[in-house]
């Protein structure tokens, strides 16, 4: 049921998804599904901190406009020849995810 209930507010974004994200992390304990232990050697290992950090920073570029931003100064500075401007919007897409990852 807290998965049914996580995928459906997932998808339809009733909440925020870095909110939805920790549904599990609150009802599993309170269901006695899990015990918050067992729950918390799961979630935070090392490699979903790696993973967390890069959501909050990609929600900070969003935020902040920052991806607009980045991709407009470069596509300008491409100039008007179309394999310029092609290569300008994937290396602002290589720059980025390289950035954020």
């Amino acid at each position: 049921a807290v998965l049914l209930i996580t995928a459906l507010w997932w998808f339809t974004e009733v909440l925020p998804l870095t909110i939805t994200s920790l549904l599990p992390m609150v009802l599993y304990p309170m269901l006695g599904v899990a015990s918050v232990k067992t729950l918390s050697a799961k979630f935070f290992k090392s490699t979903t901190f790696l993973f967390v950090a890069g959501f909050f920073i990609g929600l900070a570029v969003e935020r902040w406009d920052l991806h607009t931003r980045v991709v407009c100064t470069i596509v300008r500075r491409a100039g008007s020849k179309i394999e310029l401007v092609i290569g300008g919007f994937m290396f602002s897409v290589w720059l980025l995810s390289m950035w954020i990852s």
